[in-house]
């Protein structure tokens, strides 16, 4: 397994197919078995601890998922609590990963999570929704017009994505809206996860979405993922 410090609050976590078959798990075990993957997140925060000295403060540990490209698990630790909008957009930045696939069915086909949303979950509640996504709406950080551009490239969406672009002045960046319906989950994970070599981060949260229309500069408001695919 290879540790990496994000920050203060939160840790990641690479581990292959082969760590987790040693520990008598398989990928879908993090969508489907509750008991085995709890566990087995316990031993890796005690592992954390001796390899990057990360040490739990005793309130609710968040855990995101995410499978790369190679097969390898991510898992993302995080103890960070909610930030108020201001403190959001100063930041900008999200230790969070979103997952890229919800089952072994989407093997194989191009990799789109994770993290990430700003939608932390406790093991339990990731465990009980069987990993499934549970916002209707995600907001993507860009850097620059050129990575959202390059994005849009990257992406085969149909014409089903609905999509608006944003620019806050403020930063000088920019931000996708996608709304999940009427993708399927599969196929709105994969969407997030090819955002992952483009997004400087990913949210999920309402006061986001409302600061962005109040004060941001709407650039594209229909299908911007279309239109700048199409470019």
């Amino acid at each position: 397994m290879k540790f990496k410090r994000i920050d203060t609050e939160t840790v990641r976590c690479l581990i292959s197919e082969e760590e987790l078959s040693e520990n008598g798990l398989v990928l879908d075990d993090f969508f489907n078995n509750k008991g085995k993957t709890e566990e087995f997140v316990r031993r890796v925060i005690a592992m954390a601890e001796q390899e990057v000295d990360y040490r739990v403060q005793g309130g609710p540990v968040s855990v995101q998922v995410a499978v790369l490209d190679n097969r390898m698990l991510a898992l993302t630790l995080s103890e960070k609590q909610e930030q108020n909008i201001m403190e959001m957009i100063k930041n900008l930045r999200s230790a969070v990963e979103v997952l890229k696939e919800v089952t072994n069915q989407t093997a194989g086909q191009p990799e789109t999570e994770k993290p990430a949303e700003k939608a932390e979950k406790s093991i339990e509640d990731l465990i009980r929704e069987g990993g499934q996504l549970d916002r209707d709406i995600y907001e993507l950080e860009f850097l620059s017009l050129d990575h959202v551009m390059r994005f849009c490239a990257a992406v085969i969406c149909g014409d089903v994505v609905k999509s608006s672009l944003y620019k806050l002045a403020g930063n000088d960046r920019f931000y996708l809206l996608l709304e999940k319906e009427p993708l399927t989950d599969a196929e709105f994970c994969k969407l997030l996860g090819a955002s992952l070599d483009f997004a400087e981060a990913i949210y999920s949260d309402g006061r986001m979405k409302a600061y962005l229309e109040e004060h941001g500069t709407l650039l594209l408001k229909k299908q911007a993922v279309q239109q700048l695919h199409s470019l």
